[in-house]
């Protein structure tokens, strides 16, 4: 599974994190909580999909922590965050890109790869 962005800045993790609640609710009642493979958020692409893990966190492959709270992880335009992005990681894209998510495993473009398979639980 997966989907062509456009360039731009981009948030990736948790999104629960970027969301008010109330967006949060019509986002997980429009995507029948992220299983609909096409989504979107005031008209701006989305990605993300239930992972292993409700909490937790998992790195990439690069080390970098990300957060997760609701058992969704996925990636979200900053220009449509609502809430504070410090709970996942900002990526600036240049040209266009792919995301797929396959067993488990989050290919952000060529750079980022995240394994949510190897998701340990918040202590």
């Amino acid at each position: 599974m997966g989907k062509i962005f456009p360039a731009g800045a981009y948030f990736v993790g948790d999104p629960s994190f970027v969301f008010f609640h109330t967006q949060w609710s019509l986002l997980l009642k429009n995507t029948n909580h992220f299983q609909k493979t096409e989504q979107s958020y005031c008209g701006w692409p989305i990605f993300a999909v239930p992972v292993n893990n409700d909490i937790g966190f998992c790195k990439d492959g690069d080390g970098r922590h990300y957060v997760l709270n609701s058992g969704i992880f996925g990636i979200v335009p900053v220009e449509v965050a609502d809430r504070s992005l410090e709970k996942g990681q900002i990526f600036e894209f240049t040209a266009p890109f792919q995301v797929r998510f396959v067993n488990g495993v989050f290919y952000i473009g060529d750079e980022v790869t995240i394994n949510t398979n190897g998701a340990r639980l918040a202590s």
